[in-house]
């Protein structure tokens, strides 16, 4: 996607909805920290995210009280849903930066979702609208598959690419002492 020409659309239960360019996400207030996405597959991998957290958007839109959800539509068909009161957890993000530069298309350029404690299906990339709902939406992955609508990462075994080796995790967010992840 040219982000010169991308928009992010907000909508559905909330009284302003909005249509914001990726100068408008960018002027949010912006934050940084380093954390560990976990794939389904076993793998994980580290990296410094930048970005803003939900309450700086729920401020411009204004969700109405019945709002319960958030539908995350990608730019290639994906979808998602995650409850406002998980996104509302300390370590979520919504990133525009990846490793002290713009994020990259293969990462979810220009703009994608990082949920730490879940597995990575649930951080929607390349997000061009966000849908203030009621009710659930079923996302991609669960619908098609067998993974989990909630996504919490399982206990069991994490192959850390960028640490190398195997490891068992307890489940819940990914931090090794030698690892580059950060408070």
């Amino acid at each position: 996607m040219d982000p010169a020409l991308w928009t992010l659309t907000v909508e559905g239960l909330v009284k302003k909805s909005r249509k914001l360019t990726l100068a408008d996400v960018q002027a949010l207030p912006l934050v940084s920290q380093v954390s560990r996405m976990k794939c389904v597959e076993c793998w994980s991998a580290a990296a410094k995210w930048e970005g803003f957290r939900l309450p700086s958007l729920l401020q411009l839109v204004e969700p109405q009280p019945e709002a319960k959800w958030v539908h995350f539509y990608c730019a290639d068909d994906y979808f998602e849903s995650l409850t406002i009161e998980e996104l509302l957890e300390e370590r979520v993000l919504f990133v525009h930066r990846m490793n002290d530069g713009p994020l990259q298309d293969p990462y979810g350029a220009p703009l994608r979702l990082i949920v730490p404690y879940k597995y990575g299906y649930k951080g929607s990339k390349a997000i061009t609208r966000l849908v203030f709902a009621q009710d659930e939406l079923i996302g991609y992955w669960p619908w098609i598959s067998y993974y989990s609508p909630d996504g919490d990462i399982e206990p069991g075994t994490d192959h850390p690419l960028d640490l190398g080796g195997n490891r068992r995790i307890s489940g819940g967010e990914i931090k090794y002492p030698d690892g580059i992840e950060s408070n």
